[in-house]
């Protein structure tokens, strides 16, 4: 009867530990161990957008430009994962080209072509690359903010400031 009763008191303790919705123990396929019905990393990534500013957004040297942009980390991870990723890529110069080294060169031209130089450089947004079709997967736009991203458009961005409206137009879709 002793043993009995220490069975069952062994029975009900083990399935007490029971966890009907732990995770199942991953099946072994060629290509590794997958769960079934689990979606892989390729398939969440199909409909992920990346939203942030300047590191998203793939700026370096103070410019944005296409190579910045195919190195931002959204870009980087999609790579990694091994699914395409959408971009807004930008022909060059880009918008607002990257600063060049030495920083002297950049100087030496400021004081040679004064402001004039710095607005023209600054106020440059070369258009999207042939192909590029809007929204993209990377909607980061340089200097937004959380506010921006839920109220912000190309004409109310461009009323502020002409340079911002342009950046907006290359990375949100019009409409």
């Amino acid at each position: 009867m002793k043993h009995r009763t220490a069975l069952l008191a062994a029975g009900l303790v083990l399935a007490a530990c029971s966890d009907p919705t732990a995770p199942r123990s991953p099946r072994r396929t060629p290509e590794g161990p997958r769960f079934d019905g689990a979606p892989t990393a390729q398939q969440l990534f199909q409909r992920f957008v990346a939203l942030g500013t300047s590191n998203s957004m793939g700026v370096q040297s103070a410019g944005i430009f296409r190579g910045g942009q195919r190195a931002a980390w959204p870009a980087q991870l999609a790579a990694r994962i091994g699914s395409p990723m959408s971009l807004p890529l930008l022909q060059d110069p880009g918008c607002g080209p990257p600063l060049l080294p030495p920083l002297a060169a950049d100087l030496v031209l400021v004081g040679a072509f004064g402001n004039d130089l710095v607005t023209a450089v600054m106020n440059t947004c070369a258009p999207l690359m042939d192909g590029v079709t809007l929204p993209a997967n990377n909607v980061a736009i340089s200097g937004a903010n959380a506010h921006d991203a839920l109220y912000a458009t190309i004409e109310t961005e461009a009323t502020k400031n002409a340079r911002v409206g342009l950046l907006y137009s290359r990375v949100l879709a019009l409409g």
